[in-house]
């Protein structure tokens, strides 16, 4: 038997206010808590977590037995109207419970219900012979229950308070199997949570943009033994000039290097607003040197620093990759910083420790790997099971797979499924049975292809004609009737002008020296390297 008991979690866009009715003394409650984050800006998704803290001597709890476990809660989250601040329009999307005691657990999601810009109520409920969760002894604020999405458009600069409504039909409740309740200020403290958006948002940073004397090369990578400069940029959101300096502090990384701030001051002049500088505008920035040890501390080396502004914005920690990963990519090696970068963002691991192989050629079961992680934004996004095509698929032992010659075990199933999910393959064979021809090598042309439809976002938005392009300014028609080439071996009757093209005026590909773009060789894995890190837009050193 499952039975549905629900409360009301309301929080406002107001100034935090004490609890009304809250218990004072030694009576014990259990507490609910809204957490309090930094947003990197005013637009973007945010997420804000939710922890409970079950408390021994309440009425409910881990300490009353199986049977007086908590079986359900709910909240309703009021933010509006307004219209810089909404949740995601896909119902299951509001509420994650992934990272918190809920995932897993045995439950159902009742309803989370919203109004445009202004609400969403979360109804959770559990089976009675499970219980909610089986909640721990920790330490304020409790165990992480879930986390509250948010998606934000243009919000000002500022700090929007998340409130708990304590009174009313919409007070926080708690219940357990027994039909015991907990309601706010009666068995239950609520503590309010906020976003903040600040003044200075990050963008990303230079990193040993020009030689430091002889102390770094300026290729733009911050290797082991070099001291470089760090440029980092922010961007002025409020309405008016902000004059903004920095400070570097809490310079560290892996064991078995050493970390040394040269230079922990930066200035950033007088930012216009809407504007963004880095510290080259007045020449002072930030100098720091990682040690190279005799022994690489790990392949994928991460430093990190902590800078805190003068304007009073939350400080942030900036992340720095550390290069010469591979031994067998050397810094002078032509697809060396495409490379890092692929490594940087999760996509490779190299082909065996500390080597990345980038002359061997690449076969379509490795291309999809390399692909769908570059699409999802790492291999932890890329499902293992959903719907391709209207057909679903689920790669596990005993799943579903789409194609012949991919087994739902397979450990790269998923990939495959992914890129045919998002419309950057159909296979080798394209109708049914399917073929994915896992082993086949991939040729330019082929890569090119997949490339730019997961670029355009599908096949159809890859032009016949197009430019010119508003960075780069190029432009090209694959049209026969108005022939605009850039590549000598391609004509228009190729399957693949278009897609070419289209990376090549977008800056994602340049061919050879001499105007060719060589479609029917097969792709090393050190070009693959350039083709993902400038298709995707993958950098080493973001916010």
């Amino acid at each position: 038997m499952r039975v549905l008991r629900i409360g009301f979690l309301a929080v406002a866009l107001a100034a935090a206010l004490p609890l009304s009715g809250a218990t004072n003394g030694p009576v014990p409650t259990d507490v609910l808590t809204v957490g309090t984050v930094n947003a990197p800006s005013g637009t973007g998704t945010v997420y804000v977590p939710l922890f409970f803290q079950d408390n021994t001597g309440t009425a409910i709890g881990r300490d009353k037995g199986s049977t007086l476990r908590i079986s359900g809660v709910g909240f309703k989250v009021v933010y509006g109207a307004n219209a810089c601040i909404d949740t995601p329009a896909l119902e299951s999307g509001r509420v994650l419970l992934s990272g918190g005691v809920l995932a897993g657990q045995t439950a159902d999601v009742d309803s989370r219900l919203k109004v445009a810009n202004t609400s969403q109520s979360w109804i959770y409920s559990s089976a009675e012979t499970h219980g909610l969760v089986p909640f721990t002894a920790a330490a304020g604020p409790g165990d992480r229950i879930g986390t509250m999405v948010f998606n934000l458009t243009g919000c000002a600069p500022g700090t929007i308070n998340l409130v708990v409504t304590v009174a009313g039909g919409g007070a926080a409740l708690v219940t357990s199997d027994s039909n015991t309740s907990q309601p706010a200020g009666s068995g239950l403290t609520v503590v309010n949570g906020a976003i903040n958006v600040p003044t200075a948002q990050a963008s990303g940073a230079l990193v040993d943009p020009v030689a430091n004397g002889g102390l770094s090369d300026g290729n733009g990578v911050f290797e082991p033994g070099e001291r470089v400069f760090v440029r980092p940029s922010w961007k002025n959101a409020g309405g008016g000039p902000l004059g903004l300096s920095g400070t570097a502090s809490l310079f560290t990384g892996p064991a078995g290097a050493t970390y040394t701030l040269n230079d922990s001051t930066a200035s950033y002049g007088s930012i216009a607003a809407g504007a963004t500088n880095n510290c080259a505008t007045t020449g002072d920035c930030y100098e720091m040197t990682a040690s190279n040890p005799v022994t690489r501390p790990v392949t994928h080396w991460d430093a990190t620093f902590t800078e805190t502004l003068s304007d009073g914005d939350p400080a942030l920690v900036r992340k720095l990759h550390i290069g010469q990963s591979f031994t067998d990519v050397p810094k002078n090696h032509t697809f060396y910083s495409f490379v890092e970068r692929l490594l940087h963002n999760g996509v490779t691991t190299g082909c065996a420790g500390t080597t990345y192989c980038p002359d061997d050629t690449v076969f379509r079961l490795q291309m999809g790997i390399f692909i769908a992680r570059a699409q999802a934004g790492g291999d932890a996004n890329v499902p293992v099971s959903g719907s391709a095509q209207g057909n679903p698929y689920s790669c596990v032992g005993g799943g579903i797979s789409l194609f012949t010659d991919i087994d739902p075990s397979n450990p790269f199933c998923r990939h495959v499924h992914y890129m045919f999910a998002t419309g950057v393959t159909t296979g080798c064979v394209s109708t049914p049975p399917r073929q994915y021809c896992p082993s086949d090598n991939v040729t330019r042309g082929q890569m090119a292809l997949f490339i730019a439809r997961a670029v355009a976002g599908s096949d159809a938005a890859v032009p016949l004609t197009y430019g010119p392009d508003p960075v780069t300014g190029r432009s090209y028609s694959c049209n026969a009737g108005t022939p605009n080439l850039h590549f000598t071996d391609i004509t228009t009757s190729d399957i693949f002008c278009r897609h070419t093209h289209y990376l090549w005026a977008k800056d994602v590909i340049s061919g050879f020296p001499d105007g060719s773009f060589g479609p029917g060789l097969f792709v090393t894995r050190g070009a693959m390297a350039k083709f993902l890190a400038n298709g995707f837009n993958l950098i080493l050193y973001k916010p």
